[in-house]
């Protein structure tokens, strides 16, 4: 009997507990040492820009974070799932998920550490905090498609493994 890979259930909350704590965990601990940051500091929440130049160097970082959390849950993403059956085994499926899935979460986390050091740099706690929430935000995204997304990849791992196996079946025969 062949034992189904993609359906570890141990494998399976390992993975997605390490995906929440990295895609929501830096974005909240980036919020509250922010906000933290915000309430000691002595000048308050004055900027030390313009407010329009700290909204437009805002609006670019949230660009740049919507690219990079793009790159990363898409382009890399899907890189890396097409290397998984010539680099891996499908007993390894829920280690490379892993690394993977967590490398999403990274992506996720862009906008908020881009907000921080805006925040670090300018002290404007608003762009800091909206940049927070929009990678809370995708998060939540994130989590909604985990599911369909670990099917996609194991389906691809299966169809690779089943071609890989006739082309042995073939060389045998």
């Amino acid at each position: 009997m062949v034992r189904r890979f993609y359906l570890d259930e141990a494998g399976k909350r390992r993975v997605i507990g390490r995906f929440y704590l990295i895609q929501f965990g830096i974005p909240a601990v980036l919020l509250a040492f922010e906000v933290f940051l915000a309430l000691v500091i002595e000048e308050g929440l004055t900027p030390r820009i313009s407010r329009p130049l700290s909204a437009l160097v805002g609006a670019v970082l949230l660009v740049v974070g919507l690219g990079l959390w793009t790159f990363f849950s898409s382009v890399l993403f899907r890189r890396l799932w097409s290397l998984f059956p010539v680099a891996g085994e499908e007993s390894k499926f829920w280690v490379y998920a892993e690394g993977v899935f967590g490398l999403v979460g990274v992506g996720v986390s862009m906008p908020a550490l881009l907000g921080f050091f805006h925040f670090l740099l300018a002290r404007d706690v608003a762009v800091g905090v909206t940049l927070g929430i929009v990678s809370l935000a995708l998060g939540a995204l994130e989590a909604r498609r985990f599911e369909a997304r670990v099917k996609e990849a194991a389906d691809a791992v299966k169809a690779a493994g089943e071609g890989k196996g006739s082309s042995e079946q073939g060389d045998e025969g």
